[in-house]
């Protein structure tokens, strides 16, 4: 299965505890919006938008996507 924009990179962990370091080679998947949850939404659907935010939020602060 392939992800359009993605593609695979190479992860180094230097010591237990520090951030991933991604080589400079790395491309940038495109920028995705965030999510929002509304009153309509289940529970379920409501976690849902929390993890998608949180793996975005993470993938912007690691410089894995590209800025808006």
């Amino acid at each position: 299965m392939e992800c359009q924009g993605a593609s695979l990179m190479e992860w180094t962990i230097k010591r237990a505890g520090q951030k991933p370091v991604v080589k400079k080679s790395a491309k940038k998947i495109p920028h995705v919006p965030a999510q929002q949850e509304n009153e309509k939404m289940t529970k379920a659907q409501k976690e849902g938008v929390r993890l998608w935010n949180l793996m975005r939020d993470t993938l912007l602060e690691n410089g894995l996507m590209e800025d808006k």
